[in-house]
């Protein structure tokens, strides 16, 4: 079917398969060799012979295009998560219509469809959606933040966004990698998700660094009732709140106020569906111990 287009897809569809299954149907009476020897059965099984080599060929043709298709790839890791979760979910129990009916009343499920439908335009996740707006894989954790600091115009982040007033990228010859990583941990430290093996001293010296001399705070709000700025409140920043606070309105004062152009959901979508959305995006992040989200939620 790839190499055989409009009026000529028959070639594909009928002609080879039923010349291939015809050759098969008349094996026993065009094979009329008096013995079982190779040398005397040469034309047919060379027929047979050729028939194999094009499944070969076009198998390992289709198999090295799936190697190379970054959307192939991208989709084969979600189909896997995903029958890894209906898995996990038949084990629970099977609905009487069975099959799919495993996702009909799971919660995780429902906001994935929620996301799909209203989000994946724009941000993708797992290589799956849109590139106007930051892709959320594996989102919150110390790569996706040293990336996003390094250049946050970069197409994975704001680099596809309409947004007119973004933040400077920190190349290594102004912030380096070891000062990265601390200002990094410091991020982590006042979001509502730090992970559970957080540095304290690297984030306590990323601190320093982040007042001065890279004057974040200029821009970002590191305190939970700071004033608004220029930039989003990094305070508890990744928490379901926070996130629906986004997805609402993003132009709030403690998001991205008049830089803000994300179409706001607010109105679009009930506040639990907003509530749904939000959950799934911080699932993405790698979570804090559980004491610790409890502890910071209360």
């Amino acid at each position: 079917l790839k190499y055989f287009h409009g009026p000529a897809q028959i070639i594909a569809t009928a002609i080879i398969p039923g010349a291939a299954a015809a050759f098969l149907v008349l094996l026993p009476w065009l094979d009329k060799a008096e013995s079982r020897s190779w040398k005397d059965r040469l034309p047919v099984l060379g027929g047979v012979g050729l028939l194999m080599a094009g499944v070969v060929a076009l198998t390992g043709l289709a198999v090295a295009e799936d190697k190379n298709n970054e959307k192939y790839q991208a989709g084969l890791v979600v189909a896997i998560k995903e029958a890894e979760y209906a898995r996990e979910l038949a084990r629970k129990g099977v609905l009487p219509a069975g099959g799919d009916a495993v996702f009909e009343n799971d919660p995780q499920v429902a906001a994935k469809r929620l996301f799909k439908e209203n989000c994946a335009t724009c941000h993708a996740v797992d290589g799956i959606g849109g590139s106007e707006g930051p892709d959320f894989t594996d989102y919150n954790s110390r790569a996706w933040l040293s990336a996003l600091i390094r250049n946050p115009m970069e197409k994975r982040f704001f680099g596809g966004t309409k947004h007119e007033d973004e933040m400077s990228a920190y190349p290594p010859n102004e912030l380096s990698d070891e000062q990265l990583a601390q200002v990094v941990e410091f991020i982590l430290s006042i979001s509502a998700t730090p992970p559970k093996d957080l540095d304290a001293a690297l984030a306590q010296k990323g601190g320093a660094i982040f007042s001065d001399p890279l004057n974040c705070g200029d821009c970002h709000e590191v305190e939970v009732a700071g004033k608004a700025s220029s930039a989003p409140n990094l305070a508890k920043r990744g928490s379901v709140e926070w996130i629906a606070s986004v997805i609402r309105d993003s132009s709030q004062e403690h998001l991205f106020g008049d830089n803000g152009k994300m179409p706001k959901f607010g109105g679009k979508l009930t506040a639990d569906q907003v509530q749904s959305i939000a959950s799934y995006l911080h699932s993405l992040q790698p979570l804090a111990a559980p004491a610790v989200v409890a502890a910071q939620e209360h």
